[in-house]
């Protein structure tokens, strides 16, 4: 993967280049890469009030202070949320997280080097075809189609197809299928096949465009492997070298969390010190995948210098960061300091009245991030500003915290009655457990249970079970059986409860579950193996 990187910067023209950035060409070689072809289908994978941590009011500071002393105090605040648990780390001199300038506000400016670039769409040539545009047009002028929909009508266009839309309905096409909830085999294949068309018509492609499609390639599985992280780089290149649209940060953004993600920590290294030269800026997301880059190296005091940076940096902070410091901290080997973020959460949402609550559904929760990361640019040099923003932030636990916990607790720990606590406490926050979550869980009792003197007994088993088939019949969002969630029930109640009680509950998931032939039969093989007679 590094010799890609390197290969791709020796193309690139060395450094005196790298400032400055290149104009797409009006007209692309007539190719299709297969380097993000897909390689595989992805698989089926006692209650604390938060109002009880609400403090006495202090006594109201001078009316004559500054704003800009009222905001370091509040971010001295949030840094002591990570703070409290390492009073080493700052004696780490020789620990450093690469410091960058700060964003241009310029660039919340639209970067589309395609822009102006003149296209006119091919004339339909028969009114079937001439219906298919119109209707396509009608349903990317709507909020929130369906993309299997949209790409479904876009196939029924003549190859190559974007060469019949306007530049308008092709930047609408990309945008619209570029915002998914997780990006899968399915989303992927139908956003880089559209690429494809881009490169055959010889219509250029934005910035945005381009990063897109590097984020597909390199994200689309859920576990991220070296074949991911190479599609990725080959994008990146054709998207440098070949279209000349020089990446931004971004881009390598994009890169640093893919090779972040495949345990390439070489490569993402070499990723930082590119964007070093380039005199690329970090952005909030960046910063966000330091503070991961760290957890995944099992480098606590790393993930706090990260936060700490990020604070410092004049970032907004929100449940989603905070989720992100524990997480890290978790696979730093850490869950007691990541415990304890909890806690400071709850005691810090219940002190602040005007903050709002965290995001309820991933549409609403990608805009915040947007915004959060528009709003600190802007601000940053407007302390009071700044502070107006910060203080309306949610910073409240989430369904994620609690997934987060959750999942320590039922498969490394073990420890089902801290699991028992957090459900209680997410009934009392009216926070629904999610498919997720429930899968954890299954997953615990068929690590941990089935064993003489285990807390994870068959009671309990049942007991969660029976919750989330009431979820699912309730039409609790969120709770609906995936290929996963069905082999960790089986497999749970096979280690806990014998293959009588298995094989009933297996025909409850059946009836519960749209599933195909091909993954009932995946299930019916582990249920095979499960109870092998003798």
């Amino acid at each position: 993967m590094e010799t890609i990187f390197i290969q791709a910067l020796v193309q690139a023209g060395s450094c005196q280049k790298h400032a400055k950035h290149t104009a797409a060409s009006t007209t692309l070689p007539p190719f299709v890469s297969t380097h993000h072809r897909s390689r595989r289908k992805r698989p089926p994978a006692h209650v604390e009030d938060v109002r009880g941590f609400r403090s006495q009011p202090g006594k109201r500071r001078a009316a004559g202070a500054a704003t800009a002393a009222v905001a370091e105090v509040t971010r001295e605040e949030f840094k002591g949320l990570v703070d409290f648990y390492s009073p080493v780390y700052e004696t780490l001199e020789d620990f450093e997280v690469p410091k960058m300038p700060d964003e241009d506000p310029k660039l919340d400016e639209p970067m589309s080097n395609a822009k102006d670039v003149p296209h006119q769409p091919w004339p339909a040539h028969s009114e079937a075809e001439q219906a298919s545009v119109f209707e396509l047009d009608e349903l990317l002028d709507q909020e929130q189609p369906s993309h299997e929909t949209i790409y479904h009508i876009y196939q029924t266009l003549p190859f190559p197809r974007v060469s019949y839309l306007s530049l308008e309905s092709i930047r609408r096409l990309f945008n619209h299928l570029s915002v998914v909830e997780r990006k899968d085999q399915s989303s992927m294949e139908r956003y880089l096949s559209i690429v494809d068309d881009m490169k055959e018509a010889g219509i250029p492609m934005t910035v945005a465009e381009w990063n897109t499609a590097v984020a597909f390639a390199g994200r689309w599985y859920e576990r991220v492997t070296a074949a991911e992280v190479e599609n990725a780089l080959h994008i990146w290149k054709e998207m440098e070298h070949q279209a000349g649209v020089q990446g931004t940060n971004v881009t390598f953004n994009i890169l640093f969390d893919i090779a972040t993600k495949a345990g390439k920590y070489v490569l993402a290294e070499m990723i930082m010190k590119e964007m070093q030269k380039r005199n690329l800026k970090y952005n909030r997301y960046f910063r966000f995948g330091l503070i991961y880059y760290y957890g995944l190296r099992a480098d606590g005091d790393g993930v706090r210098r990260a936060y700490k940076d990020f604070v410092e940096a004049g970032e907004i902070v929100d449940t989603a960061v905070m989720n992100c410091v524990m997480v890290s901290l978790i696979r730093a080997g850490e869950p007691t300091a990541a415990e304890e973020v909890f806690l400071r959460m709850k005691r810090l949402n219940a002190q602040r009245a005007q903050a709002a609550l965290p995001p309820g559904d991933w549409r609403s929760a990608r805009d915040l991030g947007i915004l959060l990361d528009k709003a600190a640019r802007r601000f940053r040099t407007d302390a009071a500003a700044r502070q107006r923003v910060q203080d309306a932030s949610p910073v409240a636990p989430d369904l994620h915290t609690f997934r987060i916990l959750v999942a320590h607790h039922a498969l490394t720990s073990a420890n089902i009655d801290r699991v028992t606590d957090l459900l209680a406490e997410m009934c009392a926050c009216h926070i629904e457990p999610s498919t997720a979550v429930y899968t954890h869980l299954f997953r615990g009792f068929a690590l941990h249970g089935g064993v003489r003197y285990s807390s994870w007994t068959i009671h309990r088993l049942e007991s969660i079970w029976t919750a989330y088939r009431r979820a699912i019949d309730d039409g609790v969002a969120g709770c609906a059986i995936d290929p996963a969630t069905a082999h960790r029930i089986v497999r749970a109640f096979a280690k806990c409860a014998g293959r009588e009680r298995t094989l009933a509950v297996w025909e409850e998931v059946r009836r519960r579950w749209m599933a195909d032939e091909e993954e009932l039969e995946a299930v019916n093989r582990a249920l095979h193996v499960l109870f092998v007679e003798d």
